[in-house]
């Protein structure tokens, strides 16, 4: 799907996705859909990304610019806080980045767990990789409360997960997901999803009213077919 992104004129894929939004906001997440939200985030697609912006900031197109709702564009990743408290993972020792990053991939099922907390994305990503990880272990992450906005954006960039619609939800209601990997995943939930994000009084404003609109979106096509 990057790939097709990337082979379109700026003009040609504003207007596809544009339909495609449209189609998801009335009807409802449709197959395939979450293929263009995942390859949007994707940093090779950003250069992209940034130029749909400015297309949808003076042309007609107002479920684009609602996909991309929030400040900062999608696929940017927060600088990691080196300062943050890293856990005792057994060693004997502080361990490095590096040697974090390494030990995600091991087959050591309870160890990767306890990584999936590491407060760096970059190991973070490594342990969602990993497969002994399983959908309620990377729910733990995606509901911890206080998030850390740098693991949720990687969490929503990483495949098979963040097809999960319970994983999905979860970023969404999280208070610590940065409001552009949010504003996106909102095309994707269904009615009943929607109405809980709604209901969400930790969430920002703006992404509880975007919620609110798609759903009224919704219930209305729904009222005149």
């Amino acid at each position: 799907m990057a790939e097709v992104l990337r082979a379109l004129a700026v003009a040609d894929a504003a207007a596809v996705l544009e339909e495609l939004c449209a189609r998801a906001a009335t009807r409802g997440p449709f197959p395939g859909f979450a293929a263009v939200v995942g390859a949007l985030a994707r940093d090779d697609v950003r250069p992209l990304v940034e130029r749909l912006r400015e297309e949808a900031a003076w042309e007609p197109y107002p479920e684009l610019g609602r996909l991309f709702g929030g400040a900062g564009g999608l696929g940017i990743l927060e600088p990691a806080r080196e300062d943050e408290h890293v856990p005792d993972y057994g060693a004997g020792r502080p361990l490095t980045l590096g040697e974090r990053k390494a030990w995600a991939r091991r087959p050591d099922r309870a160890l990767v767990v306890r990584l999936l907390h590491d407060p760096h994305p970059a190991v973070v990503q490594r342990a969602l990789a990993n497969p002994r990880v399983t959908e309620d272990d990377v729910l733990t992450v995606a509901t911890r409360r206080p998030g850390r906005p740098a693991v949720l954006r990687e969490l929503s960039r990483t495949l098979p997960w963040c097809r999960r619609r319970r994983v999905r939800l979860a970023l969404v209601l999280n208070p610590a997901c940065p409001e552009d990997v949010a504003a996106p995943l909102l095309a994707l939930l269904h009615r009943a999803e929607l109405a809980e994000v709604v209901r969400a009084t930790d969430l920002a404003p703006a992404l509880r009213d975007a919620a609110r609109s798609r759903l009224a979106l919704q219930n209305a096509t729904d009222a005149g077919a």
